[in-house]
């Protein structure tokens, strides 16, 4: 936008269509404006306090509202322009979060301080995110993205400079470091407008890089000193979202690499691949033999093994291999992730998980090698057969083959191995150590009857609906009675947790892409590679539905009574996987322009982390490939973390409200 208006003023024209650009910018200008006297009024007292609030959640609807045009054109505004207002508002909320127990809601000085250097940190963060979803991404392409972009800079900047307010003599050097910087950048962004906007955003990332640097030196003083790495490993979740964010990012600078592809690829196109990789999703952008050479299929390779074991137990067997003792905050997260109720045996379970995991996918590799001989040569068989394996046990959906395993819809046996390895890893290796015991009916976990019951239903129950429903559709094309039997059959295996696919999903009747929805939502089994809300939650949801229609005030199956913190927490997983698949349609519709049941289809399987596609993959823009990328790292790490968070043991209260009954239907 400002390089439209100073392009068109220097050169003595009319600027083109400078109204519709004027209000944007202006809304964006008086929404940084409003920051000083927000951060005056949360400085206040709790009345003051909620003026602040008000005024930043006015401010940021005025802002949407004025500029609602210019975020219809532009997809890239749109989603700087939510980053930034919805930055705005968070940092107001959680001001107040501050303030509990201090009198007077006032906060003592050097809390305070601390408290809105956080609050400067968590701004520069999102800052930088905007400018490396804007410019590397390629999404601020206009001058109206490069406006939007310049504009989203001025939060960090303008927070980090009340921050830094001279009140004691101490500050002084602060603020004249921030201040200074901030306006130097705001210059230097303005001389380079005209040369370059890519060259104008420089100045502004690196004055908002400095604030958040000055504001973390500040917030190391209260943390002791300690390292900089330390704070994302104190809870479990916590260790969890960024040891994957970090292995994606990671996963996905090294598919950039020209080594890592066979032509130049995009870096968007890179690491969404990264993190379908590490998510076990099968999503991709890029068609993986093709766009990828040995080495780049070999670093896939590696982020689906690690996604699907988890970084975690990967650190854990590190530590049992060296002789080391883990840590108590490392034990916990492992413990929680695994659902170990012993931590005595916690060693053994990883070793099991392992030893089952890979001895497995060891097995798997030998017998697809040997089918894949018969038609290729024995070294590129092998390593077809090893990716494919691995990509089956891990339930990721990545193939070597363009079109998924469509051209072994013909080929029973390469389809029943895979189908078999799908299932192994669906169900979990702590599962799968108890199935001899359930098979000779010894006694076994209730969760693990549970599992394997569900499981064959949601199996069995779907194959028989494919074979009956697209008898004479979707598998009109496969000749004999076998084959279309055993395609309803892989299909069936495949939908929930693997991605892998054997027919033509855009040839199927609309009732079975709807029964494939609802399977890839509930998903695989906990515990397992697999993502949705698993088998348990959807078996428990009905299980209690059916009790609460016989009048029963408990849920009972296999002889024990679950407890209601279980049902309590299936409510919890369900709601928050619908509000997920409702939020990601409402992204994906407001900013591609996709026929609905592809973009719900694309939507459910990115969460599910399924990675089965009607074609909308390859329609995505910029800010729909972005979109897809966190749902795919949301439905990975989403579920784990909050399986962590419902799980943490609160403290019991003495007191309790006076029970109503609140009428329902």
């Amino acid at each position: 936008m400002a390089l439209t208006l100073l392009e068109a003023v220097y050169q003595g024209q009319e600027p083109p269509g400078w109204p519709s650009l004027l209000g944007p910018f202006a809304a964006y200008a008086m929404g940084a404006a409003a920051l000083y006297p927000l951060a005056a009024c949360l400085e206040g007292g709790e009345r003051h306090a909620r003026a602040g609030r008000f005024l930043a959640a006015l401010a940021v609807l005025l802002t949407w509202l004025l500029s609602a045009p210019a975020l219809r054109e532009s997809p890239a505004l749109a989603l700087v322009a939510f980053l930034a207002g919805g930055s705005l508002i968070a940092w107001s909320r959680l001001e107040r979060l501050h303030r509990h127990g201090v009198p007077g809601g006032r906060p003592a000085p050097r809390q305070a301080s601390h408290e809105a250097a956080s609050l400067v940190v968590g701004a520069a963060t999102v800052g930088l995110l905007g400018w490396f979803l804007a410019v590397p991404a390629g999404l601020a392409r206009s001058s109206l993205g490069w406006g939007a972009l310049a504009s989203a800079q001025l939060l960090p900047l303008a927070l980090g400079v009340r921050w830094s307010w001279p009140t004691r003599a101490a500050r002084r050097a602060r603020f004249l470091t921030l201040s200074g910087s901030t306006t130097l950048a705001c210059l230097a962004a303005l001389a380079l407008t005209l040369r370059s906007p890519s060259l104008a955003s420089l100045p502004l990332l690196a004055a908002v890089a400095l604030h958040g640097f000055v504001a973390r030196r500040r917030l190391a003083e209260r943390w002791d000193q300690e390292s900089w790495w330390e704070p994302l490993f104190h809870e479990p979740a916590r260790m969890l979202v960024s040891t994957f964010l970090a292995g994606g990012i990671a996963g996905g600078v090294v598919l950039s690499l020209p080594a890592a592809s066979t032509h130049a690829v995009a870096p968007l196109d890179a690491f969404f691949s990264s993190f379908s990789a590490i998510c076990v999703t099968g999503l991709s952008t890029l068609d993986t033999p093709h766009d990828f050479g040995f080495f780049g299929q070999a670093v896939l390779l590696v982020l689906i093994q690690v996604g699907g074991l988890g970084i975690m137990t990967f650190s854990t067997a590190a530590l049992v291999f060296f002789g080391r003792r883990m840590s108590l905050r490392h034990e916990s997260a492992v413990s929680q992730l695994l659902s170990a109720e012993d931590r005595g045996d916690l060693r053994s379970a990883v070793l099991q998980v392992f030893t089952i995991t890979l001895g497995t996918e060891a097995l798997g590799a030998l017998a697809l090698s040997a089918l894949f001989a018969a038609d290729e040569p024995l070294l590129s068989a092998c390593w077809r057969g090893l990716f494919t394996s691995v990509s089956a046990v891990c339930n990721a959906g990545f193939a070597l083959q363009s079109e998924s395993l469509l051209p072994y819809q013909g080929s029973p046996a390469v389809l029943h191995v895979i189908a078999l390895l799908i299932l192994i890893g669906g169900l979990g290796p702590m599962t799968i150590v108890l199935l001899p015991r359930i098979l000779r009916r010894r006694p076994a976990s209730a969760q693990a009857k549970l599992i394997l019951a569900a499981s064959l239903l949601l199996t069995v129950l779907p194959a028989v609906f494919v074979a009956v429903v697209e008898w004479d559709y979707g598998l009109a094309s496969i000749p004999g009675s076998f084959d279309k039997l055993t395609n309803a059959w892989f299909q069936s295996v495949t939908l929930r947790t693997a991605g892998f696919n054997s027919i033509d999903l855009t040839a199927l009747r609309p009732a079975t892409l709807t029964l494939m929805i609802a399977l890839m939502f509930i998903g695989g089994s906990p515990g397992s590679t697999a993502g949705g809300i698993k088998t348990t939650t959807a078996a428990l949801v009905l299980l209690t539905s059916w009790s609460a229609i016989r009048g029963r005030g408990s849920v009972e199956v296999f002889g024990v009574r679950i407890a209601h913190a279980s049902i309590y927490k299936t409510v919890a997983v369900v709601a928050l996987g619908a509000l997920s698949v409702l939020a990601a349609l409402i992204g994906l519709q407001l900013t591609q322009e996709i026929p609905l049941t592809s973009l719900l289809f694309e939507a459910v399987s990115a969460l599910a982390t399924v990675g089965l596609t009607l074609g909308a993959t390859g329609e995505l823009d910029s800010v729909g490939k972005v979109i897809v990328i966190a749902c795919m790292f949301a439905g990975r790490v989403g579920p784990l973390t909050v399986f962590m968070v419902l799980a943490r043991r609160e403290r019991s209260s003495p007191w309790s409200h006076p029970e109503q009954d609140i009428a329902i239907g």
